[in-house]
């Protein structure tokens, strides 16, 4: 093949065929395959939006701010007149008698979800990953079923059972 005629075959052909290509895909209407939301979306304009103005709650209109609110003088004297008084104690050991009276409360252990397959058992105990044999606070835990943990420690066992 002569220079020209690959000069021919590479440069002027396809310049050529750019326009037919064209002039085809305009008559055949290939266009662009949208899903109809997606065709909803492309003929958003913006100024179909209505804005509305909303309206202040009626409440709301009239609150004051805490800081800036006036105790009537009546109210002041009567407070400094009154024979209510502070606690004498301090608020630590106040807080201390609270803390002697108070029983202590359980925590709610909750199985939250169970893994089980042939070679490995997991759990996930009150958001806590934890596998068969591994240790969930100051519990064993000792096997995972499909729906259940046992956990034993030194009071005994209890299975967890998930609702």
């Amino acid at each position: 093949m002569g220079m020209l005629q690959k000069f021919i075959a590479f440069m002027i052909v396809p310049l050529l065929l750019l326009p037919l290509g064209y002039y085809l895909s305009k008559k055949i209407n290939v266009g662009t395959s949208l899903a109809p939301a997606e065709k909803s979306v492309q003929s958003f304009k913006q100024d179909d939006v209505k804005v509305v103005a909303q309206e202040i709650a009626a409440d709301a209109k009239n609150i004051q701010s805490p800081i800036e609110l006036k105790i009537p003088e009546k109210k002041v004297a009567e407070k400094k007149g009154s024979k209510k008084s502070y606690p004498k104690d301090s608020l630590a050991a106040i807080t201390a008698q609270a803390d002697k009276i108070k029983e202590p409360v359980e925590e709610v252990i909750k199985l939250n979800l169970t893994l089980t397959r042939q070679d490995k058992k997991m759990a996930v105990i009150n958001g806590n990953l934890v596998q068969e044999g591994g240790q969930f606070q100051d519990t064993k835990v000792e096997k995972i079923e499909r729906n259940k943990v046992l956990l034993k420690d030194k009071k005994g066992e209890k299975w967890l059972i998930m609702e």
